[in-house]
């Protein structure tokens, strides 16, 4: 690959999910070149970080053909078609250890670090999470991009054996802020089969996020009710 097609890229893989989508709308490329590109850096950075366990590669290749082919034919799609999206495998520690992007020594937390570190090394433009204490903010953060736990009932849960559970919640993993509201536009909204499921539609989120913050105040604790934390953490 010529140094040329390289930087090419490396500018399309760090692209925002929201500014690849919209090359995509206006056939500025293709998802085939799109997941082409996503493949050749997984290719490149996940020796180093094992940060995605299961590819599928000719598989999702086939599928961004297939996608290209409904765009053209003038298919009803929805706003991350034809996009790479890495989906969180919630079994054992069966691959070994995903290592942070940063320090490869270090850790990326968990347990949606695999999702935090192939966001930040521009594996994919995307990513999906679940968190009970922290599995989706912590790893985010470890891996310098947003994690957001929703409300539980936010993102409907089905299939799982707690439905009444609001422990646990999946979310939207992304480079940005505005990516992961995007994500979230589609992956929330009301699902009958989830019984703790909010009755409002996800389409809040998908559009702009700027706003008037006068008057807005924030809640904050030193101490969570007596918890101890470190100094570090409870300045004001």
């Amino acid at each position: 690959m010529s140094d040329n097609s390289l930087s090419s890229e490396f500018s399309l893989v760090f692209e925002t999910a929201r500014q690849q989508a919209r090359l995509l709308a206006d056939g500025e490329i293709s998802s085939e070149e799109l997941v082409t590109a996503h493949l050749n850096q997984i290719e490149r950075v996940n020796p180093s970080v094992n940060a995605i366990v299961t590819l599928v590669a000719e598989s999702a290749l086939d599928q961004a053909k297939a996608a290209d082919e409904s765009r053209i034919s003038g298919v009803e799609i929805g706003p991350f078609h034809g996009m790479p999206v890495l989906i969180k495998d919630l079994q054992d520690a069966l691959f070994g250890a995903t290592s942070n992007p940063y320090d490869v020594t270090k850790t990326c937390g968990g347990s949606s670090g695999g999702a935090g570190v192939a966001l930040a090394t521009g594996m994919v433009s995307i990513a999906t999470g679940s968190d009970l204490g922290g599995s989706l903010r912590n790893p985010a953060a470890w891996s310098n991009v947003v994690g957001i736990r929703p409300t539980p009932g936010r993102v409907p849960s089905v299939g799982g054996d707690l439905g009444w559970s609001n422990l646990s919640t999946d979310g939207p993993m992304g480079r940005t802020v505005d990516d992961v509201a995007m994500q979230l536009s589609v992956i929330a909204g009301h699902d009958a089969r989830s019984p703790l499921s909010i009755q409002e539609s996800g389409k809040m989120f998908a559009g702009t996020l700027e706003r008037d913050f006068k008057g807005v105040h924030i809640a904050w604790s030193k101490n969570l009710g007596g918890r101890l934390i470190d100094s570090e953490n409870s300045r004001v």
